[in-house]
């Protein structure tokens, strides 16, 4: 009996002892924490360590106090240097093993953290088997993410376990990186993930995660752990693409960085070019070897590049001499000797129908020869006598185009002459080769004379064909005309093409552009009207221009714009589109989020997938726009919407989610924080949503003044509210 009471006394100081930890100064902290050793030390059982622990099992904070955990840290090393303590812990660790399975959320999140403190001692670590792994694993299924992410923190120094023949726990945190429905869970595993080459797919796909803080680990602690050398070429290319079109994180800084980490520069440029260059990735590269020349000073002898033309030394050679006019001065560039350089040239061309890499070369060099000057007469025959030879019986389009550029830059009437023979040669038997000669003299040659007349008069007007290759270049042929000359006939024909031409729409957005002139605009806004209202998506891009050139200013037709254009971003899958709609959303929303804040309700009510990444990423957008309370208007406007359609639907829940991930501030407006108020105590009497409103409402009431609502704000809010004297 003396046994048992002193055993009941020794629990009661202790459980008095960690009650006072939580509120003690350090002082008094050292003072429990050796009392409570020597309260242990005389006796060890597990009844007297469960009396200390279950408090803490059934602990409802989120987190357990920073002290209590530093005060457990403290005394489990303490009890272990006994053999004693040691086995009384290790008991411990079995029972609350036992327990990971409890039915309390709590409890099941606290043991596992519990567990992960004690399995920081060797002699619990050796004990730890796969049976125990397999049970704790399971917590990483658990419905709730507070049990998740313990379970994820406990499993991290496990991570190359077997579960089974085919399961190790890194799968299972790539898993949880990959699809998780908790963005905090995701972070934690991929904060944690090892880097190794059964990883690297999992790591490089959080460059384009829906999450900013996901990426922002990316970024910041995890790509310069990735040698990037070592990954697949088209990976390297991926990663250059996302870290040179984020617009929320200093991305590209880092990434030039990895490539200072990881390749030996200068002397490994042209493997670094090879390892990131497609002709998709062509002006990202410029950029890239540009900001990495910044850090480099060397010279380029171009005798050395031609010695061994291949594509990644031409394109090296380019951008260098791009960053020299740049950064010093045309004076300054090193170029071969213009005879050499057309021979070799010339060479190219005639060998580039059968060979894609020298096509690609061709473009290179005829880059490069942007470069020279063209001073006298001797250098200009050069250039038009290898071209002519070049093209005369044919040329790939890109060859094609940057030939007839570069003729009509240096000589523009040798270049009449030299393609309007060529038209003639070519307008019967090649009549596409003629036309695309035609088009790219209507691009470069940029003021009228006998030669657009002559192709105007007797290729275009007479043209009655219905061929599609050919109807697309003749529409071509009428928009470039009318960019030198505005003529109200040339532009009814140019009409009547309409549905006849793939890219109709962006030459009339880029005429109205451009021309500033009412028929054009008036025109252009007819077929973006005629796209929104049939859902087409190839109103996005040229769109975004007439709104963001406000030649749009119809209210309606800009919200309809926005939600589709939010709805195909959260959706579809189109990189090219989505790319461009995000430069869009950046411009047009951190300058007035206006519609971004119309367009919310109507487009998270029928998104059916991404809905977490749709919610950040517009709060992201309203909270760093211009525009001044965005993120309470929009709160205003749920809570109407909320009481008025959404509280007793299944929609609901998504809306108030919404509300709960707002900051709410002092800064906020004091009239719209009362009518944001007033809808809270109408919203409280709907009983699906009175459990959250009511939180809600606290919270707004510490920010708002007590002084009550005026009138003319009352009448709006119940009219808004649809609510109506009776």
């Amino acid at each position: 009996m003396n046994i048992l009471e002193g055993k009941e006394k020794q629990i009661q100081k202790l459980q008095i002892l960690f009650n006072e930890i939580q509120i003690c100064d350090n002082k008094k902290f050292i003072e429990n924490l050796r009392t409570c050793i020597s309260l242990l030390s005389q006796n060890y059982s597990l009844d007297v360590l469960l009396s200390v622990i279950y408090p803490i099992l059934l602990c409802k904070k989120s987190k357990i106090p920073t002290k209590i955990v530093l005060f457990l840290k403290r005394l489990f090393d303490e009890i272990v240097l006994e053999e004693e303590g040691k086995l009384s812990v290790l008991k411990l660790f079995d029972h609350l093993i036992s327990l990971v399975n409890s039915k309390t959320t709590r409890v099941r999140k606290n043991i596992i953290f519990l567990l992960n403190i004690l399995s920081g001692f060797n002699f619990i670590n050796e004990k730890i088997s796969t049976e125990i792994l397999i049970k704790i694993s399971e917590r990483l299924f658990d419905k709730e993410k507070s049990v998740r992410k313990e379970t994820i923190l406990f499993l991290c120094r496990y991570q190359n376990f077997d579960l089974n023949e085919s399961t190790k726990i890194i799968s299972l945190f790539k898993n949880i990186i990959r699809y998780d429905p908790s963005n905090e869970c995701r972070k934690i595993a991929f904060e944690n993930l090892e880097i190794n080459l059964f990883t690297h797919n999992c790591i490089i796909e959080r460059c384009s995660d829906t999450n900013l803080g996901i990426r922002n680990i990316f970024y910041k602690k995890m790509l310069e752990k990735i040698n990037i050398r070592e990954i697949r070429s088209d990976k390297k290319m991926y990663l250059l693409k996302k870290a040179f079109t984020e617009r929320e994180i200093n991305s590209t800084e880092i990434f030039v960085n990895c490539c200072l980490l990881y390749y030996d520069l200068p002397t490994e440029f042209t493997a670094l070019i090879d390892d990131l260059y497609s002709p998709s990735t062509f002006k990202l590269l410029e950029k890239l070897i540009k900001q990495l020349l910044n850090f480099l000073d060397f010279n380029l002898d171009p005798i050395k590049v031609f010695e061994d033309s291949s594509l990644s030394n031409l394109l090296f050679y380019f951008f260098y001499l791009s960053h020299i006019e740049d950064t010093k001065s045309k004076d300054e560039l090193n170029l071969l000797e213009l005879s050499k350089y057309v021979e070799i040239l010339y060479n190219f061309i005639k060998n580039a129908q059968e060979d894609v890499e020298k096509k690609e070369k061709c473009k290179i060099m005829f880059k490069i020869l942007n470069f020279y000057d063209f001073f006298d007469d001797e250098s200009r025959k050069i250039i038009n006598s290898t071209i002519y030879k070049s093209i005369k019986n044919g040329a790939e389009d890109d060859i094609l185009e940057e030939a007839i550029k570069i003729v009509y830059k240096i000589d523009p009437q040798s270049g009449d002459k030299m393609f309007g023979a060529l038209i003639h040669k070519h307008i019967d038997t090649f009549p596409i080769f003629a036309l695309k000669i035609s088009k790219y003299i209507f691009k470069y040659s940029v003021v009228v004379n006998k030669i657009h007349e002559a192709i105007m008069n007797e290729i275009v007007l007479p043209y009655q064909e219905q061929n599609l290759e050919k109807d697309q270049l003749i529409a071509e042929l009428l928009f470039f005309y009318q960019l030198i000359e505005s003529n109200d006939d040339i532009f009814e024909l140019f009409k009547s093409y309409r549905k006849k031409c793939k890219f109709f729409f962006e030459m009339s957005v880029d005429l109205s552009l451009k021309l500033k002139c009412d028929k054009y605009r008036l025109f252009a806004q007819e077929i973006f009207f005629e796209k929104i209202n049939t859902n087409d998506a190839s109103v996005f891009i040229p769109g975004s221009k007439l709104i963001l050139s406000q030649q749009i200013l119809d209210e309606s037709l800009i919200l309809k714009y926005v939600i589709f254009a939010l709805s195909f971003y959260f959706t579809e899958e189109d990189d090219h589109i989505q790319q461009y709609l995000n430069v869009f959303f950046h411009e047009y929303f951190l300058e007035d989020s206006s519609y971004l804040i119309d367009a919310f309700c109507p487009v998270l009510e029928n998104l059916d997938k991404s809905e977490k990444y749709f919610i950040d990423r517009v709060l992201y957008l309203i909270e760093n726009s211009k525009k001044q309370n965005g993120t309470q208007i929009l709160f205003y406007k749920i809570c109407v919407n909320l009481y008025t359609i959404y509280a007793d639907t299944k929609l609901g829940k998504k809306f108030l989610y919404v509300l709960s991930k707002i900051n709410i501030v002092g800064a906020w407006n004091t009239n719209l924080t009362k009518k944001i108020l007033f809808c809270c105590t109408q919203l409280i009497k709907k009983p699906s949503v009175v459990k959250k409103i009511t939180d809600i409402t606290s919270s707004i009431m510490t920010i708002d003044d007590g002084e009550p609502i005026s009138q003319e704000d009352l009448q709006c809010v119940k009219q808004d509210l649809c609510i109506f004297k009776k």
